[in-house]
């Protein structure tokens, strides 16, 4: 409910420039407060790979990713409300600083609408992911 309040101080000039002849100005503030129930629930699923080189990351990371994917679409997630994010490849050194490999990690942000199987499709987006998914 928006409950408006009217601040008026007799006498004073309010703040900010004066409207054409000094005409006198009115300020409203308000505070409101809105409630409801939740309808959507959004899941952010990490990705976390390595491989060699970067060719075999990036390849564990596509196989990995899709996985999850699958699994978001199997449990009825509609495609749009499906989205992969933030790709990134990092190259990954030794101790002697040698390059080691290189890590993959990516996210797939979900909009799950159905609150019954939320806790099922997730449980399944990460067996599908194995120990390469965060949640």
């Amino acid at each position: 409910m928006l409950v408006p309040t009217l601040l008026v101080r007799p006498g004073a000039d309010p703040p900010g420039p004066r409207c054409g002849s000094g005409a006198p100005r009115l300020t409203v503030r308000g505070t409101g407060t809105a409630t409801g129930t939740p309808d959507v629930l959004t899941v952010d699923l990490g990705v976390a790979v390595s491989g060699p080189d970067a060719h075999d990351a990036l390849a564990a990371d596509d196989a990995t990713t899709g996985a999850v994917l699958s699994a978001l679409r199997e449990g009825g997630i509609a495609d749009p409300d499906v989205q992969t994010t933030g790709l990134s490849l990092q190259a990954q050194y030794g101790r002697t600083g040698a390059l080691d490999g290189y890590s993959v990690t990516d996210s797939v942000v979900a909009k799950l609408r159905d609150f019954s199987t939320a806790g099922t499709v997730i449980d399944a987006a990460a067996a599908a992911g194995g120990d390469a998914v965060r949640i």
